[in-house]
């Protein structure tokens, strides 16, 4: 799908611009599951000991930022409960 490699290249990009990433080995982007809502993505930087946390939440705003950027929505999920209990009489 169009849409899914645009959300790859878009975090491989992102990850690109972060401080203190490592480039080997190199980060990881790419779909590892599917479900019914749609595709989950992993993405894993390779930062230095002393730099881990600051790209950790780097990675997360990047991926944020980039969600919010591509306009994409989260799937909403519905929920039909279907009752088959008479009413009380």
């Amino acid at each position: 799908d169009a849409d899914i490699e645009d959300m790859l290249t878009r975090f491989r990009e992102g990850l690109a611009g972060i401080p203190g990433m490592v480039q080997e080995p190199a980060p990881h982007v790419a779909v590892c599951d599917e479900t019914l809502a749609g595709p989950v993505v992993h993405v894993r930087p390779v930062a230095s000991q002393e730099a881990f946390w600051s790209v950790y939440w780097q990675t997360n705003q990047m991926i944020k930022d980039e969600l919010d950027a591509s306009g994409y929505k989260p799937p909403a999920n519905g929920v039909a409960i279907i009752s088959s209990a008479k009413p009380a009489a």
